[in-house]
């Protein structure tokens, strides 16, 4: 047990010393965006060798004791862990070792807070949004470069906003967290960068130590679990480095999870929906809800959570959704599966067939609309699958893990800050290649060189294409080694 902790506190301080290497980065644009991706790639890395060396190499000594949602293992279903000096003993070491994951797991996203961001500006949309609410105006009402706006310019945040001619694409959850920016400031007296990346910190470290908290309680040695998490430097990058609005979903995902296991189902219900309110991806893994047990009160929760939430916003009517449908009609990025199934063009595709004569379009991608219709689609199918699987699985976390990572594999965007998601359910799943995957998401960024170096935006699809082959071969090796094992996780 002592050298596993000195493992784990020598490993936090390693991966913060790596992040650090940041505030070094260079002036110059493109050796600065260089930079950045060199040291999320080899912490990254750094990562992987330590989840190989607590997980890998023993599969099955971090086994259920206990019940867990969606757990088909069923040990120790009905009987309540016996209390003797032993577990109370082993309770209290966890506890210990998981203050030194959360501790480190701090500071390495608190190193990276004063950073401006580099590799994206999407952090001073969700600013600019919160200047607008203080000033008493609906986000939804109009888009940056409305001269109604114009007193609210300025020299930081104004020249940083991208796509300043459509209006927020923000959820509602998400407009409270920008709205929060004004107070935190007026209090704190910091800059608004700083003030938001705080809230983002403050929500995803409330679902690491929930998660860690329900991770103890359910499993033995389980909040080791946590480094999965933790010591990620994909989140700590994204979240506290460019101040990515996910790292509050992903964090109330994790909130979520940590409360189930803790049999707060209510509360867990609740930090779900604030999930979907302010990122709408965790939505998928709600496919696998037919087989969540005792789901009334989770469902209760989630529904008195979204009610809070929409209902100040409901006067923006369809403006909610005006800039969502732009940008699942007309965006794309990385979506490598998304173009091997020629998604785009299935609406043309299918118009060929039933047409006669047959049109010439065939396999041409459609109209903005009929890409839109497509897209959904496609995300509806993934949807659906996860659904009818999770009807006879019988393990329902799995079964969330795997239709949450498809549904991102069949969008036309696939941003590496999109694949955070799968954070809070790869401390259940534990699955190696996923890990990979999220690590090897880091060189997409290679984009940005490009663009800095030449003003052009060009995707290299064959590094793309590589990395997606990667993510396949390792998952099959995956599960290759899990049966060979008996690990596997529905065995």
């Amino acid at each position: 047990m002592p050298d596993r902790r000195a493992a784990i506190a020598v490993s936090g301080l390693v991966l913060t010393a790596v992040l650090s290497l940041l505030h070094l980065a260079p002036a110059a644009r493109t050796a600065r965006i260089a930079s950045w991706i060199a040291v999320l790639v080899f912490a990254g890395t750094l990562h992987l060798l330590l989840l190989s060396l607590f997980f890998f190499r023993h599969e099955r000594r971090n086994r259920c004791t206990e019940e867990t949602p969606g757990c088909g293992c069923g040990a120790g279903r009905n009987a309540a862990p016996e209390k003797d000096e032993n577990t109370v003993l082993h309770s209290g070491l966890a506890k210990r070792e998981l203050a030194v994951i959360l501790l480190f797991a701090a500071a390495m996203r608190l190193v990276l807070v004063p950073l401006s961001p580099v590799l994206s500006d999407d952090a001073y949309r969700n600013i600019w949004d919160g200047r607008v609410q203080a000033a008493g105006v609906d986000p939804y009402r109009y888009p940056p470069s409305a001269e109604e706006l114009s007193a609210l310019r300025d020299n930081r945040v104004w020249p940083r906003i991208n796509h300043k001619e459509y209006r927020t694409i923000y959820p509602p959850a998400a407009q409270i967290l920008s709205r929060g920016i004004a107070p935190i400031r007026k209090i704190t007296g910091w800059r608004e960068l700083t003030a938001w990346k705080v809230e983002i910190f403050l929500c995803e470290f409330l679902g690491l130590v929930l998660l860690g908290a329900g991770l103890i309680a359910r499993r033995r040695e389980g909040h080791r679990a946590l480094l999965w998490w933790a010591y990620s430097p994909l989140a700590a990058v994204e979240f506290a480095g460019s101040g990515h609005l996910d790292g509050a979903a992903v964090g109330m995902v994790g909130a979520a999870l940590g409360l189930w296991l803790l049999r707060k189902r209510v509360g867990a219900g609740v930090c779900a929906a604030l999930a979907v309110g302010i990122k709408i991806i965790p939505i998928a893994a709600g496919a696998a809800i037919p087989r969540v047990r005792r789901k009334e009160a989770l469902l209760g929760g989630a529904l008195l959570a979204s009610l809070l939430v929409v209902i100040p916003y409901l006067s923006a009517g369809s403006d909610l959704f005006e800039t969502l449908k732009e940008y699942n009609r007309n965006w794309e990025f990385n979506g490598v599966l998304h173009r091997s199934l020629h998604v785009d063009s299935w609406v043309p595709a299918v118009e060929n067939l039933v047409s006669f004569p047959a049109s010439p379009r065939r396999l041409a991608p459609g109209t903005p609309r009929e890409k839109g219709i497509a897209r959904a689609v496609a995300s509806g199918l993934v949807l659906s699958a996860g659904f009818l699987w999770s009807l006879t699985a019988s393990n329902t976390i799995f079964v969330a893990t795997m239709t949450l990572l498809l549904f991102l594999l069949v969008q036309p965007v696939i941003y590496p800050w999109y694949l955070t998601h799968l954070l809070p359910w790869l401390c259940l799943v534990r699955s190696g290649s996923v890990a990979l995957f999220l690590v090897l998401s880091g060189l997409t960024y290679e984009v940005l060189l490009t663009e800095a170096r030449y003003g052009v935006w060009r995707e290299r699809v064959g590094l793309q294409r590589a990395i997606v082959f990667l993510f396949v071969a390792a998952a099959v090796g995956e599960v290759l080694y899990r049966r060979r094992m008996r690990g596997y996780v529905e065995e």
